[in-house]
């Protein structure tokens, strides 16, 4: 909500700034918990409208300031949002210059969010997420997290001895484990011996010592995969880091969303080829796309237990590339979208036709339409995808 919050305030201001006047900024979605005129002492009201008409303008003229019950989200309502309206202060009578400020202004206050998370982060600790992650060599540091047991292979001496994912390795053969790659090596070096292993146990949280005879092989002598958390630290180049990284996660974005439209239209396209191997590539490109995008639901089921899990760092870190996601669907050409209404009133500019309010509301509310059917979609995709967990 934060940052759908901060995307609609960069649309306040550049409204107000360009002398279009904004009835209502609101946090959250109605119905209103809280109203208040903005500058008005005394005019904060509980569950009432102020002094309102029926759309909930104030009477008037002002500012109303207002948090709402449902905490989705967040809007800014400008006054004559059509773009056929003409009054002063409408959006409307905004020229084309102000108001393509207004739509990208809270695309811009999204990379903003964006690169201020990824500055905190290069100086608390910014999570690997690319081998090739942007950094500046003469001011970076690496550190690690501990080294953590993500897989045990049936039979194996790890199962045997008790071991079990997510558990922490701190020691192994009376070496220290400080880097995950130290495991292959220990395990090849003792094979065929038996070796005291020190963990933390996943379950209970203490320290215990166990033994494990490990096989005489090459490699997978234990039988366990592990992984480490890596972190990129950085001093006075900190903010060149967040606005580097931004770059880097927007562009990344944006190929991830060009290979979804690939895949996903290659693979409509395919089912009507003749050629039997066409048309199961297309069907696996399809089940790709759905196995990589997540709804509402898929979103929340991954998020929550990772910010249990995983800390504030990696909550913070997954703000700063929701924030980039924000900003790159936006500036995609889709109705009811900043980008897509921008195109709109680009399109109709260049055709020197005007936009009327019933072919904007028309082509809005068929953009939002296909939406809200993308949303149900995905929201039925992510309850498959839990059923077969």
């Amino acid at each position: 909500m934060v940052l759908i919050v901060a995307h609609e305030f960069g649309h306040f201001i550049a409204a107000r700034k360009s002398g279009v006047k904004v009835d209502e900024f609101g946090i959250g979605f109605p119905p209103k918990l809280w109203s208040c005129e903005w500058g008005k002492k005394g005019s904060g009201k509980w569950f009432k409208r102020n002094d309102t008409d029926e759309l909930g303008t104030l009477t008037s003229g002002g500012l109303l300031f207002s948090i709402n019950c449902l905490p989705i989200g967040g809007f800014c309502k400008m006054q004559g949002e059509s773009d056929a309206a003409s009054k002063k202060g409408d959006y409307g009578s905004a020229t084309f210059g102000q108001k393509t400020a207004i739509l990208f202004a809270g695309i811009i206050a999204n990379f903003i969010a964006a690169s201020v998370v990824f500055t905190i982060l290069a100086i608390v600790g910014m999570p690997r997420a690319f081998d090739n992650q942007f950094t500046i060599p003469v001011d970076s540091r690496e550190t690690y997290g501990e080294v953590i047991i993500s897989g045990v292979l049936d039979d194996s001496p790890a199962a045997q001895s008790g071991l079990k994912p997510d558990d922490k390795l701190l020691s192994l053969a009376g070496n220290e484990i400080s880097r995950a790659s130290q495991v292959a090596n220990l395990t090849r070096e003792h094979k065929g011996q038996t070796v005291e292993i020190t963990y933390i146990d996943s379950q209970t949280g203490g320290q215990k010592t166990i033994e494990a005879t490990l096989k005489n092989g090459e490699s997978g002598n234990l039988g366990i995969a592990t992984y480490q958390n890596e972190f990129i630290k950085s001093t006075w180049s900190a903010p060149i880091v967040g606005i580097g990284t931004t770059v880097q996660f927007t562009l990344e974005t944006f190929k991830g969303l060009g290979n979804i439209f690939v895949n996903f239209f290659g693979g409509v396209f395919s089912q009507f080829s003749s050629d039997q191997t066409i048309k199961n590539q297309g069907k696996a490109d399809i089940e790709a796309v759905g196995d990589s995008f997540s709804g509402p639901i898929g979103i929340v089921g991954i998020l929550l237990p990772n910010a249990v899990n995983s800390g504030p760092i990696y909550v913070l870190f997954i703000a700063g590339v929701i924030s980039i996601s924000l900003a790159c669907m936006n500036l995609l050409p889709l109705p009811a979208l900043d980008g897509g209404r921008w195109f709109l009133t680009a399109l109709f500019k260049i055709r020197r036709k005007p936009l009327t309010q019933e072919i904007e509301g028309k082509i809005n509310t068929i953009g939002f339409m296909v939406l809200m059917g993308l949303m149900v979609l995905m929201t039925i995709l992510d309850i498959g995808k839990i059923g077969k967990m």
